[in-house]
C-alpha cells in the first residue's frame, strides 16, 4: 500500500470512528481518553525509541532545528500530552 491509500485509510478509520464515539456516553467517552493517557504513558520507551528515527529522518531532509523540536518527543512531553488528555476527562 503507498503512502496515498495508507493516509486514506486512516482518515476513513477516523470518520468511522469518530460517528461510533459521537454516540458513546460521557462516561465512555472520558474512559477512552484515560485509556488513550495510560497506553501513552505505558508506551513512552518504544513512541521515543520510534520518534528517534523520525528525528533523523528530518535531519536528513535538513529541516530546521525549530521544526525538528516540534517533531522531538521526549518522557516530559509524552507525560504532558498524557496529563492534558487526563485532564480533558
Amino acid at each position: 500500500m503507498d503512502n496515498q491509500a495508507y493516509i486514506k485509510d486512516i482518515c476513513e478509520q477516523s470518520r468511522d470512528s469518530s460517528r461510533i464515539i459521537a454516540n458513546l456516553s460521557t462516561m465512555e467517552k472520558n474512559n477512552i481518553l484515560l485509556t488513550i493517557a495510560t497506553v501513552l504513558k505505558n508506551n513512552s520507551d518504544y513512541i521515543i525509541s520510534e520518534n528517534e528515527k523520525d528525528i533523523k529522518a528530518a535531519e536528513e531532509a535538513n529541516l530546521t532545528k525549530a521544526m525538528i523540536d516540534r517533531l522531538l518527543l521526549t518522557e516530559d512531553r509524552i507525560n504532558g500530552m498524557a496529563q492534558s488528555i487526563e485532564e480533558i476527562a
